[in-house]
């Protein structure tokens, strides 16, 4: 085998790793949703947020898990919570499973271009979390 062979390999199984790795959260929340949903309780009960423990704000992650295992199951109301995740997960699924069936590599940013990409992400993310509060909180 060539290296460049086996660097396709590498890039092949890093997409193909990034692609499981962002639809795990969708079938994890679809067979523990039950669970977890249970008669239809908005799981505000089962979530604790260190963050907003100790400051009474949603953290840029409150609600990504009730609207992960809201939308595994179809339900809509998951843009109540934090759908920004939902969107990133679907969005980093396709990339990387589009990567590795053309046998490419994932793109890579620039270093600065990475860490602006990811700010936006989180910016974007607090800010639907502070907007959705009252949903997320239950407050």
């Amino acid at each position: 085998m060539t290296v460049l062979q086996q660097g396709l390999r590498t890039d092949v199984r890093t997409a193909t790793l990034v692609a499981l790795a962002a639809a795990a959260p969708f079938a994890v929340g679809r067979l523990a949703g039950g669970l977890l949903v249970g008669g239809g309780t908005a799981l505000s009960e089962h979530v604790w947020c260190p963050f907003r423990a100790a400051t009474g704000v949603p953290c840029p992650l409150c609600g990504a898990t009730r609207s992960v295992v809201l939308a595994s199951h179809g339900d809509m109301a998951f843009l109540s919570y934090n759908p920004v995740w939902v969107v990133v997960l679907i969005a980093l699924a396709v990339l990387g499973a589009l990567a590795a069936l053309a046998g490419r590599s994932l793109p890579q940013p620039r270093p600065i271009v990475g860490r602006m990409l990811v700010g936006s992400v989180v910016a974007v993310a607090w800010t639907c979390a502070l907007v959705h509060r009252q949903a997320i909180t239950g407050i």
